[in-house]
């Protein structure tokens, strides 16, 4: 469980490519622009086979620099993964217990690299615009190893993110709802474990 919230993540701080189209500017400027964003989401993960595995739903918040509340609300399997931005707390009600690391770790994941945790905005990255004409195509370096993020840009806001981990598996996030830019308090991402569960520390 706690690799759900490494395998896909909300928003895109940083970007930087040689040449782009108008469209891609203006989209690409949308993500330098955002601050923060809040979102109602469905997160449907594919077999490498394309087969709907398990869809979920849940909430999201956002907010620079590196803070974030991602909210699994699946009645069977509840999962709150939240960042002040120095710690990284991964609640599980169900099982009475949070894992805590020092750091959100998005080294261990490409997506949240390029989708505004950390400040990347010293690395490289391609887009490309696909078919339909809303939908675009991030990818971090030139590494052909490196699986690429695609990016549904609608009416000025993100409406989805799909993509493939290493093991072939896709991952579908559909927002609903969202907003870029609203007002979040720093609090939103701050967490005080209840006094019954078993506190976990992770090394690194």
């Amino acid at each position: 469980m706690l690799d759900k919230i490494f395998s896909v993540f909300v928003l895109i701080f940083y970007f930087h490519s040689s040449y782009v189209t108008a469209a891609q500017t203006n989209f690409l400027e949308y993500l330098r622009g955002i601050d923060s964003f809040q979102s109602d989401f469905v997160e449907h993960r594919y077999s490498e086979a394309g087969r709907l595995i398990v869809s979920v739903e849940g909430t999201c918040k956002v907010m620079r620099p590196g803070m974030f509340r991602w909210h699994y609300l699946d009645t069977n399997e509840e999962q709150l993964v939240i960042s002040d931005g120095s710690t990284l707390w991964v609640y599980e009600p169900d099982l009475e217990q949070v894992f805590v690391r020092q750091g959100h770790s998005a080294e261990n994941s490409t997506i949240l690299k390029i989708f505004g945790v950390d400040d990347v905005s010293g690395q490289q990255y391609a887009v490309e615009q696909l078919s339909p004409a809303n939908w675009y195509r991030l990818r971090l370096g030139s590494d052909d190893s490196i699986l690429s993020v695609d990016v549904e840009y609608i009416d000025t806001i993100i409406k989805s993110v799909r993509s493939i981990d290493p093991s072939g598996f896709s991952t579908v996030i559909e927002f609903l709802n969202p907003k870029t830019n609203p007002r979040l308090k720093a609090s939103d991402f701050q967490f005080v474990p209840p006094s019954d569960i078993d506190i976990i520390y992770e090394q690194r």
